[in-house]
């Protein structure tokens, strides 16, 4: 377990470090404030409570993490239902480079997925 420990952190600290360029990025720029997307957290909720349920039945049902905050995510997208429509965007609708963005966003998170499921196979 030791030997995937460094990778673990060592791909932590880079996503950790990418939010804060990010964000850092956002706040110089002095962009206005977007209102989140209340239905995204009720889809993501729902699909992180499916995922820690599933998880706490393989593992002798012990607490996951995953479960916990779906529900939390869950419970925000349920209690803002009236804002689900506000700040929907469709695919067409985004800028051309923002589609750039949001497609190379998608790209390196199914790598760190791969990358992640491949150190979990690995041998110890």
């Amino acid at each position: 377990m030791s030997s995937l420990l460094v990778p673990v952190i060592g791909v932590l600290i880079a996503v950790i470090g990418i939010a804060a360029a990010v964000t850092v990025w956002k706040y110089r720029k002095g962009g206005k404030r977007h209102e989140p997307d209340y239905y995204a957290f009720f889809v993501m909720g729902l699909i992180w409570t499916v995922a820690g349920a599933v998880s706490m039945f393989f593992s002798g049902f012990s607490l996951s993490g995953l479960l916990g905050m779906g529900v939390v995510f869950l419970a925000v997208g349920l209690a803002n239902r009236r804002k689900w429509k506000e700040n929907r965007k469709k695919w067409s609708d985004i800028y051309r480079r923002q589609n750039f963005i949001v497609l190379v966003l998608v790209a390196a998170g199914v790598i760190l997925l791969v990358i992640g499921i491949a150190a979990l196979m690995l041998p110890e």
